[in-house]
C-alpha cells in the first residue's frame, strides 16, 4: 500500500509546474482547475451524463477507478488526440467508451494532443524541490503542434508567466 501511494504522489509532485500554472490562471483569468467532460465537450452528447470522470485543466483526462474489487474503468474518450500518460502511447479508440485495464496500482491519466505540461522532478518537499529540473511534456495535435504556460513560482520573487510553443515543421 506505502508503495502505490508513494507513485501517486511522485506523479503528483512531478505536476507541481502544471497544478501551479493552473491556479495562477484560475486566479487570474477565472479559469477552472477541475472540470467535467461536458465543460469541454459541449457539442458530444456522450458527455452529458458523465461523472466520474474529470479534466484537470483542458490537458489532462482522468479516469479513476472507483469501484471496489474491480480492475477495469469503463471510461469515455473524446474525440481528439489522446496519450496515455506516462508511457506515451497514442490511443487509436477515440469518441467512444472503452475498458481501461486499473488495478490499485494503476491511475488512469491521459494527456490530451495540443498541450505542452511544464514538469518537475520532485524533490523532498516543495521547497526542496525547486531546484529540481524541469521537463516538457509535449503531446502532439493531429496538425503536429501544441502549445502551454507555466507560471514560475520561486517562493522569494513575484512569479513569472512563459509561454511554449511547439510548431510543426510537416
Amino acid at each position: 500500500a506505502q508503495q502505490i501511494m508513494k507513485q501517486a504522489l511522485l506523479m503528483r509532485y512531478s505536476l507541481i509546474p502544471f497544478w501551479y500554472t493552473l491556479h495562477h490562471q484560475a486566479t487570474m483569468q477565472s479559469r477552472t482547475i477541475l472540470q467535467s467532460l461536458f465543460a469541454e465537450y459541449l457539442d458530444d452528447e456522450n458527455t452529458f451524463s458523465i461523472d466520474q470522470q474529470f479534466l484537470v485543466g483542458r490537458a489532462l483526462l482522468v479516469s479513476p477507478n472507483l469501484l471496489p474489487q474491480s480492475d477495469v474503468v469503463h471510461a469515455y474518450i473524446p474525440k481528439d488526440v489522446w496519450y496515455e500518460f506516462p508511457s506515451g502511447v497514442k490511443l487509436n479508440s477515440v469518441g467512444q467508451f472503452v475498458d481501461l485495464h486499473a488495478p490499485i496500482t494503476k491511475l488512469n491519466v491521459h494527456v490530451r494532443g495540443g498541450f505542452i505540461i511544464p514538469m518537475q522532478i520532485p524533490g523532498d518537499n516543495l521547497v526542496l524541490g525547486r531546484g529540481n529540473p524541469f521537463t516538457l511534456l509535449v503531446a502532439q495535435s493531429d496538425a503536429g503542434t501544441a502549445s502551454g504556460n507555466l507560471f514560475w513560482d520561486d517562493g522569494d520573487s513575484i512569479g513569472i508567466v512563459v509561454q511554449f510553443f511547439f510548431p510543426s515543421y510537416l
